[in-house]
């Protein structure tokens, strides 16, 4: 069954026996967005996890698999359980559209595991990989997804097990296609397809009077060089 309780440390130790559980996403909230976490409250700073159950789960029927959002505390005490089965997973990146990320040169936060116990260092990501990451964040915000699936669930999975690789092209391929489909804005007299463009927008209609302009100048390079075909020729990021 889903999982739409994790309150208490006993609960998160019992999930984390019941499932194979792995963080997708660490993203911030604009204003007036809210998450209702699995731990309780709403939060504004939250995780996206995925979960599977395992074959000797208790009260197991048959295969469960989905997402669930937690706040920041619930998402360390996860993490640390899990790193005692896995010590290969690690702490993600905080997408925070806030936090200057139009900057050339800023890690986008890569360094910031949040607040709670045992906070640690995120490792070090392929700056094509962050910024694909970012970009699923963007979705992810503007979507205000509960449930992360499809695409952008395989593709974050792929990334948080690779995050020092460049992803794959038709991973790649794969966001920019949701792009193209999704995220249009009418500029001048023309529309424009573009995610970058679309999210300040979408900041502004959340309050956020001067928003930065988050782009993707590694992503949009790599995809011109090494992505782009007759088919797919354009990049959609910025």
């Amino acid at each position: 069954m889903p999982i739409h309780d994790c309150r208490g440390e006993k609960t998160r130790e019992q999930l984390v026996r019941d499932f194979e559980i792995v963080p997708l996403a660490h993203v911030r909230l604009l204003n007036g967005q809210t998450k209702e976490s699995c731990a309780g409250p709403d939060v504004g700073e939250y995780y996206v996890f995925s979960y599977r159950s395992r074959p000797n789960a208790k009260d197991a029927n048959g295969e469960d698999v989905g997402t669930f959002v937690c706040g920041i505390t619930a998402a360390n005490d996860f993490i640390n359980l899990i790193q005692r089965k896995n010590p290969a997973v690690n702490r993600l990146p905080l997408f925070d559209p806030l936090a200057g990320l139009g900057q050339v040169g800023n890690a986008n936060n890569a360094g910031r595991a949040g607040a709670g116990r045992g906070v640690q260092q995120v490792p070090n990501w392929n700056p094509i990989a962050k910024e694909l990451y970012d970009a699923i964040g963007m979705i992810c915000i503007m979507w205000n997804l509960n449930n992360v699936s499809g695409a952008l669930k395989s593709v974050l999975f792929k990334l948080i097990e690779n995050p020092m690789r460049i992803p794959r092209n038709s991973d790649i391929l794969s966001i920019n296609t949701i792009i193209s489909r999704k995220f249009n804005i009418d500029v001048g007299n023309q529309r424009v397809t573009s995610l970058a463009l679309y999210f300040q927008d979408f900041m502004v209609t959340h309050g956020e009077p001067n928003p930065p302009l988050i782009q993707f100048p590694n992503l949009t390079a790599h995809f011109i060089q090494n992505v782009a075909n007759s088919r797919n020729p354009v990049p959609y990021f910025n």
